[in-house]
């Protein structure tokens, strides 16, 4: 039975991990660094302790990793502010639907509570959501299960009566380590065979996760 849904943000409600992703590419083009692009699919859905590890561990431990994402971060709040909070389609017809069935709400973000909170109070999820878990206040970030472990305590429930929605895969792998359902709607991580084994449902959109809910959980009309 379907009593709540933990909801991964960037990228997943907001069409933001793109912005993170030119963030880096440009912070990358300034430092010199050589950031693939496969390399910043990796930091998708992780917190910044655990991708400035990984950043170390690709270019020494002298790199500059605090200094390459301040420049990926004033690129991403440039674009921001000139252009909007980008929204995922779907966005609120998705919370509405959740709202009107009874399901719970918990936002779960690999991104410290000081940069998310504003961000989706900005975007206005506020009214949606039993609660909220951030990087910053686990141990270890996804594709450990620690966020979503958490968030089910904050809500309350079993996991097996959670569903995880995400769009990375280090969030999804975290979502089945949980004992969650999980669904991905897929963004810049590319759907893998691995993948495909990992979720339960992988749909093009918010529109199309109501519909899989329908289906999946009889309980929900």
């Amino acid at each position: 039975m379907l009593k709540a849904a933990l909801l991964d943000v960037d990228g997943t409600l907001f069409d933001t991990e793109r912005l993170y992703t030119e963030g880096w590419r440009y912070a990358a083009k300034v430092t010199g660094y050589p950031l693939t692009d496969q390399m910043i699919c990796a930091f998708h859905g992780r917190g910044a302790k655990a991708n400035k590890l990984t950043f170390l561990d690709w270019f020494g431990q002298d790199a500059d990793y605090d200094g390459a994402r301040a420049i990926r971060q004033t690129y991403f709040y440039d674009q921001i502010e000139q252009h909007g909070l980008p929204l995922k389609p779907g966005l609120f017809e998705f919370l509405n639907f959740l709202k009107d069935h009874g399901v719970g709400i918990c936002l779960a973000t690999g991104t410290a509570r000081s940069e998310a909170q504003p961000r989706w109070e900005m975007g206005g999820l506020a009214p949606y959501i039993d609660g909220a878990v951030c990087g910053d206040e686990v141990l270890h970030s996804k594709p450990e299960p620690d966020i979503f472990l958490k968030a089910v305590q904050l809500v309350g429930q079993r996991p097996e009566d959670c569903l995880v929605v995400e769009d990375s895969r280090n969030g999804l792998l975290a979502g089945r380590k949980a004992g969650c359902s999980v669904y991905m709607v897929p963004d810049l991580d590319p759907v893998t065979d691995e993948l495909k084994t990992v979720c339960d449902r992988i749909v093009p959109d918010l529109f199309s996760a109501i519909e899989a809910i329908r289906e999946d959980f009889p309980e929900i009309l």
